[in-house]
Parts: C-alpha cells; sequence; structure tokens
C-alpha cells in the first residue's frame, strides 16, 4: 500500500513538474504565487483528467485575459476573466483566498469599463473572504475595502465610500501608524468625495495632509507624490486658484523629466491638464499649444491612435468650439469618439458626453437632423445608467441654445421638450413633466395639424401621466383621439390600436365602467389574436384583466374559467414566464378566497411561493457579461 501510494505521488509531481514549466512559458512574470499554489492544490490532490483540463482552461483564459488589458479592451478582459474565475471555483471552491486575485482582475476589468454596479458585489466578496481568512482588523483588508470605497464613490454611494474609507485608515493606523504611504491614497481618494460635495477646504486640508506624508516618506521631489500633486492642481482650477495650479503642474512636469525622461506618457498626461488650465484661463494661444504637444508625445509612442488620445482630443475639441471653430471642433469630437468606442464600447458614459457635444455643435451649425440624433445616442448611455439629473441639467443648456437661435415655439425645440419631460417623469415628477409635454403637443399641431401621426408619442405619454394623476376625463380624451390617428393612419387592427384600446379599458376599469373596459379589452384581444395567435403574452396580459373585471363583479364561475384557461396558456407557453403564472395562481387564490375555499387557495399560494422560491438565483455570485 505505502509502495502503491508513493508510486501515484511521483507519477503526480512528474505531471506537476511538466506542466509548471508549460505554465512559466506563458507567465511574463513570475508573481504568481497563488496561481502555482492553486495548480499545486489540484495536480496533487487528484490525477482525474477533468481537473487537469480544467485547469489548462483555466491559464488559457487568464492568459488571454492579460492580452487584452494590454490592448485596454477591458470587455473582453472581464468576459475571459469571467470565464477563468468560473474555471477556478470548479478546482478550489467559491470561498477559496485563493480566488482572490481571480476576483480582483475581474472587478478591475469592471471598474475600468465604468460598470460598477457589476465590480460592487465581486469587490464585497474579495472583503468577505479576506474577513474571513485574516480576520477583520489585518492589513491586508486595507486594499480591498479601499477598492469597495472607490466603487462607492464613482457610483455616487458617497455615505457607503466615506465609511469604507475610515474603515481602511482605521486599520492601517492601528497596524501601522500615522505615517505610512498607503494613508494618503486612501486620504486623497476621501478627497474626491469632499470634492463632489463642494467641501472644498476639507478636500485642501486632506490633500495636503497626503502630500505630507508621502514628502515625509520618499522626499519632495519623488514620483510618488505625483497623482496626490495632480488631484491638489486639480481642486485649484476649481477653485479659480490658477496660478498654485500652474506651478503644481510645472512642478510634476519636472519631476517627470528627472524619473522619466523627456517626452514620457505621465509628461503627456500633465501636459494634457496643464492645457485645461490655459483653456479655463482664455490663454487659447498657449492652450492649444500645449494640447499638440502633448499628441505629439503620444505619437512617439503609438504608431496608430488608442485610448490614452482621448482626453486631449476632447480638450483640442473644446477649445475650438469656445472659439467658435465649430467644423474643426467636430473633426476632433469625432476622431475622439471613434477610438472611445473602438476600445470600450458604444454605451462607454464618457461617450455620453462626447455625443452631448456633437448634437451642441451641429445645433450651432443649423443641422439639427444631426444633432438630435447625437442628444438621442446621449440620451440611450445616461438612461441606461439612470443619471437623470445630469441628463436634466444638460438638455437645460441644449434646450436654452436652440431656443436662442430658433425662438420658443419652433418644432425644432419639442424634440428636447420631449426628452426632458421623459428625464423627470423617470424621476417621478410627472406634475413637472406634463407643461413640457403640453408645449410640445401645441408646437406639433401648429406645424404638422391636429390629426398627424407625429403627435401620437406625445399624446399617448400625456394621456398616461393624465391617468395616473385622476385626471380620467383629459386621459379619456386623449385616448379616444390616438386611437382615431392610429386607425386613420394605419388601420382599424393595427397593434398600436390595441395598446391604446388596452389603456382605455384599464380607465373604463378603474371608473367601474365594467361593461365598456371588457368591450375594449375583448377588441384589443381579437386584434392581438390575429397578429400574434392566442398564445402570446399580450393576449394573456389581457386575459388577465377581463378576469379580474369578473372578479371585481362578483361573476366568479367566468372569473375562475378565465384564471384557469389563463393558466393553461401560460404553462404551455415555450418561454413561459414564471412570474406571470405566480400572479395567475395568485389571482385564483384571491378568487378562491372570496368564495370560501380556502383549502383550493392555500395549495394555489404554497405553488406561487414554490415557484418563486425555484427561479430565485441560486448563486449571489455568477456573473456574466455576454
Amino acid at each position: 500500500m505505502i509502495l502503491q501510494r508513493s508510486f501515484d505521488l511521483i507519477k503526480k509531481l512528474k505531471k506537476v513538474r511538466s506542466y509548471i514549466m508549460i505554465t512559466l512559458k506563458h507567465t511574463t512574470t513570475l508573481n504568481n504565487f497563488f496561481r502555482l499554489i492553486l495548480l499545486l492544490t489540484i495536480l496533487l490532490s487528484s490525477t482525474n483528467s477533468f481537473a487537469i483540463t480544467t485547469l489548462k482552461k483555466y491559464e488559457l483564459m487568464v492568459r488571454e485575459a492579460k492580452k487584452m488589458e494590454l490592448k485596454g479592451d477591458y470587455f473582453r478582459a472581464a468576459y475571459y476573466y469571467n470565464s477563468a474565475l468560473n474555471f477556478a471555483e470548479q478546482l478550489v471552491g467559491k470561498d477559496s483566498p485563493k480566488l482572490t486575485d481571480d476576483l480582483y482582475n475581474l472587478a478591475l476589468s469592471y471598474y475600468n469599463m465604468a460598470e460598477y454596479i457589476k465590480a460592487e458585489p465581486v469587490f464585497i466578496r474579495i472583503v468577505v473572504i479576506k474577513e474571513k481568512t485574516y480576520g477583520e482588523d489585518l492589513f491586508e483588508l486595507v486594499k480591498p475595502i479601499n477598492n469597495l470605497a472607490e466603487t462607492y464613490r464613482n457610483m455616487s454611494k458617497l455615505e457607503d465610500a466615506e465609511s469604507q474609507f475610515k474603515r481602511a485608515l482605521d486599520i492601517t493606523h492601528r497596524n501601522h501608524g500615522h505615517n505610512h504611504p498607503i494613508l494618503a491614497t486612501i486620504l486623497n481618494n476621501m478627497f474626491k468625495i469632499y470634492k463632489t460635495q463642494g467641501k472644498y477646504s476639507e478636500t485642501e486640508s486632506l490633500n495636503l495632509k497626503a502630500l505630507k506624508i508621502l514628502q515625509n516618506n520618499f522626499g519632495k521631489d519623488n514620483v510618488q507624490l505625483l497623482f496626490v500633486m495632480g488631484d491638489l492642481a486639480s481642486l485649484y482650477v476649481l477653485t479659480k486658484r490658477y496660478k498654485e495650479s500652474e506651478t503644481l503642474y510645472k512642478r510634476m512636469i519636472r519631476i517627470e523629466k528627472k524619473e522619466f525622461g523627456k517626452n514620457s506618457l505621465k509628461e503627456a498626461t500633465t501636459l494634457n491638464n496643464l492645457g485645461i488650465l490655459y483653456m479655463y484661463q482664455k490663454n487659447y494661444t498657449e492652450a492649444e499649444h500645449i494640447l499638440n504637444k502633448t499628441i505629439d508625445i503620444l505619437n512617439i509612442h503609438y504608431i496608430d491612435y488608442n485610448h490614452e488620445y482621448i482626453s486631449p482630443l476632447n480638450n483640442i475639441a473644446e477649445l475650438y468650439k469656445s472659439q467658435g471653430k465649430y467644423q474643426d471642433a467636430i473633426k476632433y469630437f469625432h476622431k475622439s469618439l471613434n477610438i472611445s468606442i473602438q476600445y470600450f464600447g458604444d454605451n462607454y458614459p464618457d461617450n455620453a458626453i462626447i455625443f452631448f457635444n456633437l448634437g451642441t455643435l451641429y445645433d450651432c451649425l443649423g443641422n439639427y437632423t444631426k444633432a438630435n440624433s447625437f442628444y438621442d445616442n446621449f440620451m440611450n448611455i445616461y438612461v441606461s445608467r439612470e443619471k437623470y439629473i445630469a441628463i436634466v441639467k444638460m438638455l437645460k443648456i441644449a434646450l436654452d441654445s436652440r431656443e436662442s437661435s430658433l425662438g420658443k415655439n419652433h418644432i425644432e425645440v419639442s424634440f428636447l421638450l420631449d426628452h426632458l419631460a421623459f428625464s423627470y417623469q423617470m424621476q417621478n415628477k410627472d406634475l413637472v413633466a406634463l407643461p413640457l409635454h403640453e408645449r410640445s403637443l401645441t408646437m406639433k399641431e401648429s406645424h404638422f395639424g391636429k390629426n398627424h401621426y407625429a403627435l401620437l408619442k406625445t399624446i399617448d405619454i400625456m394621456s398616461i401621466i393624465y391617468l395616473r394623476e385622476g385626471k380620467y376625463k383629459d386621459a379619456e380624451l386623449l385616448f379616444k383621439r390616438s386611437i382615431k390617428i392610429n386607425e386613420k393612419t394605419l388601420g382599424k387592427n393595427h397593434q398600436n390600436v390595441a395598446i391604446v384600446l388596452n389603456n382605455l379599458a384599464l380607465l373604463y376599469k378603474l371608473q367601474a365602467n365594467y361593461s365598456e373596459s371588457k368591450r375594449l379589452f375583448n377588441r384589443a384581444k381579437i386584434i392581438n389574436d390575429n397578429a400574434f395567435g392566442s398564445n402570446n403574452f399580450k393576449t394573456t396580459n389581457i386575459l388577465t384583466q377581463i378576469g379580474r373585471i369578473y372578479l371585481l363583479q362578483g361573476d366568479y364561475d367566468r372569473a375562475e374559467s378565465i384564471f384557469n384557461k389563463l393558466l393553461d396558456i401560460q404553462q404551455s407557453m415555450p418561454d413561459k414566464d414564471p412570474l406571470s403564472i405566480v400572479i395567475t395562481q395568485c389571482d385564483l387564490a384571491d378568487l378562491y378566497t372570496y368564495q370560501g375555499k380556502f383549502d383550493e387557495a392555500d395549495i394555489l399560494y404554497n405553488n406561487s411561493l414554490e415557484t418563486i422560491e425555484n427561479n430565485q438565483t441560486k448563486d449571489p455570485f455568477e456573473y456574466s457579461i455576454l
């Protein structure tokens, strides 16, 4: 037995040695301790082919992710890191400290894409694993807590961010006193919170404290000071202390030339910021010179455009825009946008600003069709991230500009009014949105006539607002007007007609006008059945409403018949929706409760709970970006 075990161990060790040599051939650095430990653990614990195959896949995914990172393609890097993580979890379990490097790589990829909602749970998971491994007060927790706090800050969860930063500071103080270099990083990150809140005196105090810690550790002209000096310089720009800001930027350039030589990428970044400073001072000649010098340095380092060009290109575009050189500004914004889309995808948050700027420039040139297209792209990105306050602020700027050029009642103004009203609606501010929609509708009626198809979107939105606000008479008039325009333009059996019929039927249901409500629901159902067949989600939604009307009328037999028919349809649909089934089961259970059939009701309620539990996500840490 002992000899057999020794023989098996020797075979495993040969595999270990062979596979480590292959791995090291493809690894750019040897600072990969946990990965090698992972490899040793798996190969020594099992000889089965599954473990070896999974480990090979894991290493392949990591290599591909690193390649994508080097290209700045964080979207694909995140995909590969996510795949690597899944393989690693199969090998060592989901709570192993050996996963923290892979989790960190994945979180960082999401962070670099500004996908903070995806990064947050991954950073939380790292903190939880570290707490279980090292305890809640050891220094190993500082880095993941800081990263989590930075993620919260970027999500505008400023209280959560401040709380985590303070925890990181407290742990560092207790482990290393009050002069450890990492304190400067944490203080500098807290500085950004107070800067966002407009607490500029507290902000400057934190930054100067961070700078002092770094100077105590590294001296006054060390490269380690650059990131703190850069943030302090940007604060001075914000508070219009331009001379102090310029002094700091020039000091940074001296350090960068000393540490990295002339024309380094670090110098390019600082020059870019110095160019922005000169723009604020309206020193356009010097700003253009400095920004073009930034581009020249980038050209030394790169054959083709990459993501490093985006900021200086945007700044040159802004410079030309501020000088009224709109065509030149458009050219540079387009260059910047193309690079950003290539590296970060269409929906990268910073693209929204470029889209908006292009919209305002085409506005200035009177090309409203192009301007509206870019405003749409801007809206799509910010709406997907629920940045409605920012949307309102920026659309007001665009609206003021367009009204100044065209007058307040021009039809092109209605486009921006619609977008602005929508942004208020998404903040549950219907009563703020309604006057904007009413103004837009008046413009469209004047331009197109009162029964034109172009009015429909505004009419439909206004009718829903009236319905929500309990203004049923106003809502009814607009629903009927919408039906009339749709029937005239698209025909009586078009799907759009069914949608408005459905809304008007809901209004009559709220008014207890059940006979008219049922008539309209049935007409909408016939249109849907003819278009999609009888087994579709639109039809099942209408059947739900009809069943509920019978329930409200006390016609329990007809209600029961419809709810049972509805369940049969929902359960036989190929892409059945568990939530819809639960709703119907609850409606039927309510019916049985009214009838005193408590046992039947109880069975249905239990079935609903079971369906909900069976369709919950089993693993809260299953992430996918595709």
